[in-house]
């Protein structure tokens, strides 16, 4: 017997031991009250030589043990129709139970080897999903459009300069179109000029327009800063100055 061969059956055993220490709890069971069921039948026989088969309880223990176990001597056997009847209902109880371990040996057998292939089996894929994993991974990386992925590497100022590029995209997505805006209208004016003086001197008085307007936006927003800003100093002043006013009001109390 070699070691495959007693690491195979120790496994089988070890996997099954629950199944086989229940059926040959049952078996033994089986067998101690059979031998006992079928002494008591057969201590008082005399057979017509003058012999007794059952003398003691070991000689049913013997009997039970040759008959569970499928061999059948012969040398004992129950005489009296009661001690057969008892023979015979304990034999098919018990003896179905003794047969059970071989069944589970046998089918926990062919549940390794089937195991064992369908390792095989799924070792042999490994490699071939391993590369397919690998060139979809280099595929991916290689793409010019993701910054997330080799960039990082040969820039590792990347990631932080993308960060800020999408912070700052909002304003100049606005600068981009307004700046867009702008060239229209001077191509626009340009073609217009060659076709229609007076669409030219309209389009230039538009433009002065938004100028002016742009330039009054500008002015507003720069005075409602100075606002805020003058606020938020003159509230400051008064909170220091009601905190100094508290400080001599206490002082004062602590004089008096």
């Amino acid at each position: 017997m070699t070691t495959n061969s007693r690491r195979l059956l120790g496994s089988v055993v070890f996997i099954h031991r629950q199944e086989l220490i229940t059926t040959l709890y049952i078996g033994f069971l089986g067998l101690i009250f059979s031998s006992y069921f079928v002494y008591l039948a057969e201590k008082d026989h005399i057979s017509p030589d003058g012999k007794q088969a059952f003398t003691s309880y070991a000689d049913a223990l013997w009997w039970g043990v040759i008959t569970m176990t499928t061999i059948g001597y012969g040398d004992v056997v129950p005489q009296t129709w009661l001690g057969r009847i008892v023979a015979s209902c304990f034999s098919i109880f018990a003896i179905s139970f003794f047969a059970l371990p071989a069944g589970i040996l046998g089918s926990g057998f062919a549940l390794k080897v089937q195991q064992k292939q369908r390792q095989k089996h799924f070792n042999r894929q490994i490699p071939a999903a391993a590369t397919l994993i690998q060139c979809l991974w280099r595929c991916h990386a290689a793409d010019k459009d993701i910054a997330a992925t080799w960039r990082v590497h040969v820039d590792p100022l990347a990631g932080e300069s993308n960060e800020h590029h999408r912070k700052q995209n909002g304003s100049a997505n606005e600068d981009n179109i307004s700046y867009r805006r702008k060239l229209f209208r001077k191509q626009h004016s340009k073609t217009s000029m060659q076709l229609n003086p007076k669409r030219v001197r309209n389009s230039a008085a538009s433009v002065d327009l938004e100028m002016g307007e742009r330039k009054k936006e500008k002015e507003r927003n720069s005075d409602v800063e100075d606002d805020r800003v003058f606020r938020g100093a003159s509230d400051s002043r008064l909170d220091v100055m009601e905190g100094d006013e508290a400080e001599d009001h206490s002082l004062r109390r602590i004089s008096q």
